[in-house]
């Protein structure tokens, strides 16, 4: 199901590459959550009868949203797409092969990041499931959000599906539950694509994070604080707001236990002064500096990131064409 809230220029893309998913039957909820655009009018110009829509006159939240297409299904598994994410092709088939060979109920894949024109940027391999389970209360480890997890529904129904308390964790308080009832099989491929945008949750609320992790400490999960404040500086860099992005680094070194190093903190914020001011040399100087100030952070595997370039490359090409 794909929940959508005034981003039909965003949900197509995502309608697309799910309707393009190989070697399964399938059908797509997609949940308008009280659009103003008329998300109608984009079903109809996709013309799928596999495709259905749901509509919240006013809206509810994006876990509620979810929560309703989860009710409305009818298929034994259901897996959620935001409607700025996108898969790869085989994303729906390589989990329900890695379900049944593992016998459990709930299936996470790798995932990459992406520009808003769909460039890949950064990636690689997830930790393993045990890894995933061990910690699953203290560190988020499954990625892609709440878009790269397949899971039974009758599961998702008895546990209670996403929790709409949360802003940003209802992925990871839902990974929690899951983990309960037994530990996920993996795809250990980067089969879907998390979009990076000014619109993404995370950079316009990073704020809600923190009553996010007060919530959980309420309920008695004690979590690692320390790759939640570098995820947050990342996300506040990727905002363009170096100052705030190093606040948040410098945090995550004082909550870290020895895992984020001063050297790391120390390479972290010089490429962001870095990139800071080639920003600014590119507005402001670039008619007296000729020379770039920095080449660009790496963004992880190479290899990972060339696999997904293999999908990714195909619908950023028909988006173009578009």
């Amino acid at each position: 199901m794909i929940p959508t809230r005034d981003r039909i220029h965003l949900l197509r893309q995502t309608l697309g590459s799910v309707l393009a998913q190989n070697g399964v039957e399938f059908e797509v909820i997609v949940i308008d959550d009280g659009s103003s655009q008329d998300v109608s009018a984009v079903l109809v110009q996709v013309g799928d009868d596999r495709v259905r829509l749901l509509r919240n006159d006013d809206s509810m939240g994006v876990s509620a949203a979810r929560n309703r297409g989860i009710e409305d299904a009818s298929a034994p598994w259901v897996a959620c797409v935001d409607d700025d994410d996108v898969w790869a092709p085989d994303k729906l088939r390589s989990q329900l092969d890695a379900a049944v060979a593992s016998g459990r109920s709930w299936v996470y894949v790798g995932a990459v990041n992406v520009t808003p024109r769909l460039r890949v940027v950064a990636g690689a391999k997830p930790k393993p499931p045990e890894e995933v389970v061990s910690r699953i209360r203290a560190v988020n480890f499954v990625p892609g959000g709440a878009s790269g997890v397949l899971m039974r529904r009758d599961l998702a129904l008895r546990i209670g599906g996403f929790d709409g308390a949360f802003h940003h964790f209802a992925d990871w308080d839902l990974w929690m539950r899951l983990a309960e009832d037994g530990p996920p099989a993996w795809v250990p491929r980067p089969l879907m694509a998390y979009r990076v945008h000014q619109s993404n949750m995370a950079i316009a609320g990073p704020g809600d994070v923190e009553a996010d992790m007060r919530l959980l400490s309420h309920r008695g999960i004690s979590i690692d604080r320390a790759p939640i404040y570098r995820w947050l500086g990342w996300w506040a860099r990727r905002g363009g707001r170096p100052i705030k992005a190093i606040r948040y680094l410098a945090r995550a070194r004082r909550e870290s236990a020895g895992d984020y190093s001063v050297g790391e903190l120390m390479r972290d914020s010089a490429y962001i002064a870095r990139e800071s001011a080639e920003r600014f040399r590119l507005r402001y100087l670039k008619r007296i500096i000729r020379r770039p100030l920095i080449s660009g952070r790496p963004g992880g595997d190479p290899k990972w990131i060339a696999e997904a370039e293999q999908w990714v490359e195909p619908l950023r090409s028909d988006s173009q064409r578009h």
